[in-house]
């Protein structure tokens, strides 16, 4: 079954893995290469282009970077404390899928 909803993907850049891995010392560290398997897939609107999602994207980056952040570090604190959308694109790429298909027969659950 189609959702009606596009798949957005944040793929962090260099200058996340350096901001993560500046916090602690002696905590886990941040490694580009292993990412891949962390990432979260987060679903946005249904649109006709993958224009018009980049467009959404760009409009709620601040959204989609403190979720990010936060996957790291729950203190505001230690977070960049002026994001901007340009920032934003030099710390991650955005890979947008506009069909996502349900295989599960099963409800949707939202937590």
């Amino acid at each position: 079954m189609l959702l009606n909803r596009s798949a957005i993907i944040l793929i962090p850049k260099q200058p996340y893995a350096d901001w993560a891995n500046a916090l602690d010392d002696d905590g886990p560290r941040f490694e580009l290469s292993e990412q891949d398997d962390h990432l979260t897939v987060f679903l946005g609107p249904e649109m006709d282009t993958v224009g018009e999602i980049h467009r959404f994207v760009d409009k709620h980056f601040d959204y989609f970077f403190e979720a990010w952040l936060e996957g790291w570090s729950t203190d505001p604190a230690q977070w960049p404390p002026r994001r901007t959308r340009r920032m934003f694109h030099e710390w991650f790429n955005v890979r947008i899928h506009t069909m996502v298909e349900d295989t599960v027969d099963a409800p949707l659950e939202v937590e």
